[in-house]
């Protein structure tokens, strides 16, 4: 009687991230397998990408498979709306398929702003820097603001919303503060690890690169507070 060996997987997919028009991948690995994303359908129900060695839209799937047991899904030119939960999934041993989720960010973010002219401030005076940047998936992004001249992360507020992720920082200045730069960084927690999902911190293509770095800041002491020079000094 001839054996039969159950589909299963050997590797299980990783949470991905990537800019709207490049190409992200999802890496799995076994038997028998097959792709569903839980994207498309308004009911949120599984819609198949690919059984065993084909794809179903091949316009937008690349799928590559080795002997050696290698099934990684190319999403091609991805799109704002395909961020969302991908199940890699055993034909035969459901209790083997793994969750992934794809985050896409879009390329045309952010949009960032300050409350300068000209880069320049006086002491005393609380400048405002903001960045925000749309993006769609069950992964929440964060952004985190830093201080250039002293690697220090600055204290950031929240102002995030439905599919937009926004964080600002207010500084109040100070003679230090001259030549100073703010960069902006979108980042990610650890996801809590849930039961067949996948629980890394999202592997990107470019999606966390530096967002927005300030110019350097011309910071003038108040008149009443400068240390003019006495007539001895002169």
């Amino acid at each position: 009687m001839e054996r039969i060996v159950c589909g299963q997987l050997t590797k299980s997919p990783e949470n991905v991230a990537g800019l709207v028009g490049s190409s992200v991948t999802l890496r799995c690995a076994g038997t028998d397998l097959s792709w569903e994303e839980y994207v498309s359908d308004p009911s949120g129900d599984a819609v198949t990408i690919s059984f065993q060695t084909t794809v179903v839209e091949p316009n937008k799937y690349d799928l590559i498979t080795e002997p050696t047991g290698t099934y990684d899904l190319t999403i091609k030119s991805i799109q704002l709306t395909q961020g969302g939960r991908y199940k890699c999934k055993a034909l035969r041993d459901v209790a083997s398929s793994r969750f992934a989720q794809v985050i896409t960010f879009s390329a045309f973010d952010p949009t960032c702003t300050s409350n300068t002219t000209n880069n320049e401030a006086v002491e005393g005076q609380y400048i405002e820097y903001s960045c925000e940047r749309k993006y769609q998936g069950n992964l929440t992004p964060k952004m985190k603001w830093t201080d250039l001249s002293t690697g220090e992360d600055v204290k950031a507020k929240d102002e995030s919303s439905a599919g937009t992720v926004k964080f600002s920082i207010v500084v109040e200045m100070t003679p230090s503060h001259n030549g100073h730069r703010f960069t902006c960084q979108t980042y990610f927690d650890k996801p809590q690890s849930q039961n067949k999902s996948a629980d890394n911190i999202p592997i990107n293509n470019n999606a966390f690169n530096v967002l927005y770095t300030s110019q350097r800041l011309n910071v003038y002491c108040q008149l009443s507070q400068c240390h003019l020079p006495t007539v001895d000094q002169v």
